[in-house]
């Protein structure tokens, strides 16, 4: 029967003719049980593919952390290299891998493509063990514009007639909208008539202004 201490060292017990025996385990004669790492790498992804790509830079002190099953965590922060490594982790055994943006920076889209060496994995990622350690678990960041607003004012008067203006609001996030509103500043005695139909809009916010000058 294999058994481990707290140390998590691990030894056999032999039980023959009411003796018990205990010895060490046969793998490496120390009874400590092999540990693994898990890494990767983060860094800016430029294109915004979600894919490493030559040319783009690595991510220094960026934050990431490991949880452990029984809730624990370790924190480390990347190197200039943009790598981190949580190494004695143990066979058989899941941790979660959680990445926290600089401010100004989200992750990138995740999981792009069939290469998990070289792909974004999302801001949090399990990994369970499996006898070998885990140098894929990577992400990439991209500017976030928290927000944009655009303002258009007519540059003639009109009378007894239609002015249309069109405003477009484009943004770098990845991130789908959550909010778009449009407001004028036209008096009551003016009849106005604004629209938003966006398509596909990024920011968290986008404004658009139409005023009468």
């Amino acid at each position: 029967m294999k058994s481990y201490n707290s140390l998590r060292n691990y030894y056999s017990i032999v039980e023959s003719d009411n003796n018990i025996v205990v010895n060490s385990d046969v793998s490496g004669g120390t009874g400590t049980e092999v540990t693994y790492s898990v890494g990767d790498y983060v860094w800016f992804d430029t294109n915004k593919d979600g894919l490493q790509t030559n040319g783009e830079n690595p991510a220094a002190n960026v934050l990431v952390t490991l949880t452990y099953s029984d809730g624990t965590t370790k924190s480390v922060y990347t190197d200039a290299s943009g790598h981190y490594q949580f190494n004695g982790l143990f066979d058989k055994e899941s941790y979660t891998i959680s990445f926290t943006p600089p401010a100004g920076y989200v992750l990138t889209t995740s999981n792009t493509g069939s290469n998990d060496a070289i792909d974004s994995d999302g801001s949090s990622v399990t990994v369970t063990i499996k006898a070998a350690n885990d140098m894929t678990i990577d992400a990439g960041l991209i500017p976030d514009p928290v927000s944009q607003s655009t303002s258009t004012s007519l540059s003639n008067s009109v009378r007894n007639s239609t002015s249309v203006s069109t405003s477009t609001s484009l943004s770098d996030s990845v991130r789908n909208s959550t909010s778009v509103s449009t407001s004028t500043s036209l008096s009551d005695s003016v009849r106005n008539s604004t629209s938003v139909s966006p398509q596909q809009v990024y920011p968290t916010q986008c404004v658009i202004r139409h005023q009468k000058v």
